[in-house]
């Protein structure tokens, strides 16, 4: 029999379905644990019912509800209200004796002060509700530990803050206040504290009290200088300055993330800080300094970190760094004065011509095509003959060329982007230009040339192009043989340089004296340790300052450097040059396409040019190939390489077979050149079958064909198989997909094709979205009628579970920390076991370390000692190389070892080469794959990672439940 709150249940859910509420039944469902929502268009006030749930602990009202009536007094067991509009709310509120959490959202309405006798209430929000001063009853509340008033038009909040000592977070964000009193020193818990979006031009000094503050928000306000109050925070370790409008700062509270967004009209504009105290350097809890928006800071984009779409990216930049930068600037130090003018567009436009007409006033009318990138250095003389030194890229515009572009194209700088009328395509060639600009270089200034005007005059839809690229900011026509428009262009090119927002910033004096040392020195590239003799010659001896400098040299394309990189670490290039010539000599090889991009280590020596190429120096450059994601060793010849872009242009027939199966599409507003050999590198160890635009791959007894159409610019997506194996292989897939898609700015769309509904496809976002709205069935109208497209069984069958997330309200646990120790001479076992534990990371049951994840300029013993001593799980790539590594038995094994003991850490050691490891102190572990057998000398090398891949899966659900289980 049904009991009295089943029957309110039904009636309750009867109600809604009356109103129109689609999901009903799953609001009904989390009713049942006590939770009701009630956010649902045509539910315009609290249906009879909800008073009738005595159980009830948490009640969440939309904005269609305008009041909360004296019957809420009923719902005694009520823990958490949440309003999210305005409304009308009954004095009756203050009988809701357990009540803890009091959200109100928006509204002028007085509230009752009734609210105050709310004795067991520990969080309140009251948000735009035009409060000119923050109400008496609030400090009756002396157990509140989280305050909110967030955009109320606070004026003032003064009050009996000492009444309010349980305080640990405070909120006052978004009001007008001028001042703040001294009281609130006395809110001794106090942890985090928001006053940004206020005009405030000092704090008191009463706030120097506040010693366990941890967190604050302070930026747009009217702050000259920082006030020197916040320096006596000895807690503080995260500190939010930003006064940037189009950057949102998210979880200072633990990984803070940028986010760009439009600009926000309720936050008044402020010029930022002029100074910060030299104090600041003493908080040594300090981890997160977040400074955008402060342009009189003279500090270096580079060094405040990158905003992005959401989520963000995450900032992780160093405190020390950006503190050492600034102060040492503010001693002998002078603008930089240096930026980076980049040229592209298709080969055969004229840029090189352009080129030698702006800085050398010369003309050559067949012009030698560019082979890579040419790097000319241009003196400018600005207004009031201010003058700055131009680094100017001119990029081949060959196509086989366009996947090493990336990795030169960076937000210091401006861009000229070429177009001529010979092709009839301008227009399209410019929409292409221009979103790999705005892809690789998000913001930064363009000026479009439409160059050989008179040979080939042509028309541009400008406005229609303006609208959609704001970044440009002028367009110029000239011809190089005339010389017409170019003066304009160099007038406009004056004006884009001096509005550069990092030109003027400030340069250390020694800096001055390495850059122009390493500018003018006649060697192709030196050692780091070489640069760091330079450096501490020249007056530059902290090893940090000189990894800073190696970065700002890079981005400003004088010395190139790899330090995140182990396998490119040592060479510090001082000539652009020496890079893109020795690359583009490998691409462009006939030797090289006619093996269709093949090429072994000793076969470049009749590449490249034995003087500037020695050939000490081509596994270097083979490896950037590699980091730049161009080439791969082949498995059991670590000698001989593939170079993607240069497999065969046709499709084997063969690939047709695979065009069957589950199918998955990405969509791109531009098909990045380079995308798709990119994948192919990234997934070598499952092709068996490649070629320039796609490729099959094997795992598990499953298919994958991943194809790129550039006229439809999408990439599709076959596998096939069984079932279950399929989800697995799609979720590797789209893994290694994505982590290509986050390198891109522009959006890039999933969908699914709807099984047995040819034509119809569905954006992946929406199934999401349906199925959070827990809606059954996607009606979709497709050849002439209707059709019910079953949304669970379209997602179950492209998408592996996912592991709650560790903020869920369920507790959902952290994913298992590995760390992964090998030998380099073991990377490609260290690759394929990475492969086989990506499908583990996209169903949050793992984090991965290895050492590739160390930052540039990171210290390597303290990274590795961090992640080790943080790792649920370590595992050893054991082969002859390994056991012989100092580093990795004396110092990783042993400390994992030493862990283990405690109960710490798991070890697992695998057995990826044949070696003698029974004298190895891994010996007593349990190795896999079973009885220890090599997976080098295997047949079938997937069945043995996959073993290796079931007994990690197992290591980390239980590490998972152990994390939800509490410490």
């Amino acid at each position: 029999m049904a009991t009295d709150q089943e029957k309110v249940l039904r009636s309750l859910e009867g109600r809604l379905i009356a109103l129109g509420v689609t999901d009903a039944h799953r609001i009904i469902s989390r009713a049942r644990d006590g939770t009701l929502i009630l956010a649902h268009r045509g539910v315009s006030e609290i249906p009879d019912e909800v008073f009738e749930l005595t159980d009830l602990q948490a009640l969440g009202l939309g904005s269609e509800i305008d009041e909360i009536p004296d019957r809420i007094a009923r719902l005694q067991n009520l823990r958490q209200l949440v309003s999210i509009s305005g409304l009308s709310v009954s004095p009756q509120i203050g009988k809701l004796a357990k009540l803890e959490r009091l959200s109100l959202a928006g509204g002028k309405i007085e509230l009752p002060e009734e609210i105050g006798e709310l004795r067991s209430l520990r969080r309140l929000i009251i948000t735009r509700h035009n409060l000119p001063a923050i109400p008496s009853w609030v400090f009756q509340l002396h157990g509140l530990k989280r305050l909110e008033l967030r955009h109320d038009k606070l004026k003032s909040v003064s009050g009996s803050w000492f009444r309010l000592l349980e305080l640990e977070y405070l909120d006052l964000s978004g009001n007008l206040l001028r001042d703040v009193p001294g009281s609130l020193g006395s809110l001794s818990r106090l942890r985090v504290i928001n006053l940004s979006g206020n005009r405030l031009a000092d704090l008191p000094t009463e706030l120097a009290e506040l010693l366990c503050l941890e967190i604050a928000y302070l930026g747009f306000n009217n702050f000259e200088t920082l006030p020197s109050v916040v320096t006596r925070w000895s807690s503080l370790r995260s500190l939010d300055l930003n006064s940037d409008p189009k950057i949102r700062v998210e979880g200072l509270d633990g990984g803070v993330r940028l986010i760009k967004q439009g600009s926000d009209l309720r936050t008044a504009p402020t010029s930022g800080l002029a100074s910060l105290p030299r104090d600041l350097v003493g908080l040594s809890n300090l981890r997160e300094l977040i400074l955008h928006g402060n342009p009189r800071l003279q500090l270096p984009a580079e060094l405040l970190g990158e905003a992005g779409e959401v989520p963000g990216i995450v900032w992780d930049k160093s405190v020390g760094e950006i503190l050492e930068y600034y102060f040492r600037s503010l001693d002998e130090a002078r603008p930089l004065n240096e930026a980076k003018l980049v040229l592209v567009g298709w080969g055969g436009v004229g840029k090189t011509s352009l080129v030698k007409r702006l800085i050398y006033d010369q003309f050559q009318e067949r012009e030698t095509r560019t082979e890579g990138i040419e790097v000319s250095s241009w003196q400018v003389n600005l207004i009031d003959d201010e003058i700055v030194r131009l680094n100017v890229w001119d990029f081949g515009g060959q196509e086989i060329m366009h996947a090493t572009h990336q990795f030169f194209l960076t937000n210091r700088a401006l861009y000229v982007l070429v177009l001529t009328g010979r092709s009839g395509s301008a227009d399209t060639d410019a929409d292409y230009w221009l979103r790999v600009i705005a892809n690789f270089a998000t913001g930064s200034p363009i000026i479009i040339v439409l160059n050989q005007i008179d040979l080939d005059p042509f028309e541009l839809d400008e406005a229609g192009l303006h609208r959609r690229f704001p970044e440009i900011k002028a367009f110029v026509r000239t011809d190089c043989a005339t010389p017409r428009g170019l003066d304009d262009l160099r007038a406009e090119i004056r004006r884009q340089t001096s509005n550069l927002p990092d030109l003027r910033a400030s340069f250390p004096a020694a800096w001055f004296a390495i850059k122009d040392r390493l500018a003018s020195m006649g060697e192709k590239y030196l050692t780091f340790e070489a640069y760091r003799r330079v450096c501490a010659e020249l007056g530059e001896t902290e090893a940090q300052a000189q990894e800073r400098l190696a970065a700002f040299l890079h981005l400003l394309g004088i010395a190139l450097n790899y330090r995140d990189d182990p396998r490119l670490r040592d060479t510090h290039v001082l000539n652009p040059h020496w890079v893109t010539e020795g690359i583009y000599a490998i691409l462009n090889s006939q030797r090289v396409a006619d093996q269709r991009g093949e090429v072994a280590t000793t076969e470049l020596a009749e590449i490249l040019d034995p003087v500037d190429y020695p050939a000490e120096r081509h596994v270097f450059l083979l490896d950037l190939m590699r980091k730049f994601e161009l080439c791969f060793p082949f498995a059991d010849q670590d000698d001989r390489y593939l170079i993607a872009d240069l497999l065969p242009k046709q499709q084997p027939t063969a690939a047709d077979d695979y065009a069957d199966g589950l199918r998955f599409e990405y969509r791109y507003p531009v098909l990045p050149e380079g995308l798709l050999p990119r994948f192919i590198v990234r997934t070598h160890v499952l092709s068996m079958l490649r070629w320039r635009s796609g490729c099959v791959l094997s795992w598990e007894g499953n298919h994958a064909l991943v194809r790129a159409d550039t006229g439809d610019r999408c990439v599709r997506i076959w596998v096939s198989g069984p079932a279950e194996g399929r989800r697995r292989l799609l979720a590797v897939v789209r893994s290694d997909l994505d982590h290509i898609h986050q390198g891109y700015k522009f959006k890039v769309e999933a969908w699914v094709p709807v099984p047995g509904l040819p034509g119809l496809a569905i954006q992946y976002k929406e199934l999401l979205a349906a199925e959070r709205a827990g809606m059954g069935v996607l009606p979709k109208f497709v050849n002439d009628e209707m059709q019910n497209v079953h949304v669970s069984e379209l997602l179950h069958g492209v998408d592996v579970p996912k592991v709650p997330a560790q903020r869920s309200p369920a507790g959902g646990g952290r994913p298992a920390r590995i760390f992964i120790s090998y030998s380099h001479q073991d990377e490609r076992h260290k690759d394929a076991l990475a492969t086989h534990l990506k499908l583990l990371q996209r169903e949050g049951l793992v984090d991965i370390w290895h050492d590739r994840r160390i930052a540039p300029g990171a210290d390597w013993a303290t990274e590795i000692d961090g992640a080790l001593r943080n790792a649920d799980i370590a595992l050893f790539l054991v082969s002859s190389d390994f056991l012989a590594s100092d580093y990795c038995q004396g110092i990783e094994v042993a400390e994992a070892l030493r862990r283990r003991a405690v109960g710490e850490l798991h070890v697992v050691p695998i057995v990826v080469r044949e070696s003698n490891w029974g004298a190895s102190p891994l010996a007593g572990l349990q190795a896999v794959p079973s009885d220890a057998r090599a997976i080098a000398s295997m047949r079938n090398r997937d069945k043995g990672w996959r073993e290796v891949s079931q007994k990690i899966e197992a290591l980390a659900r239980e590490q998972l439940e152990k994390s939800r289980s509490g410490p």
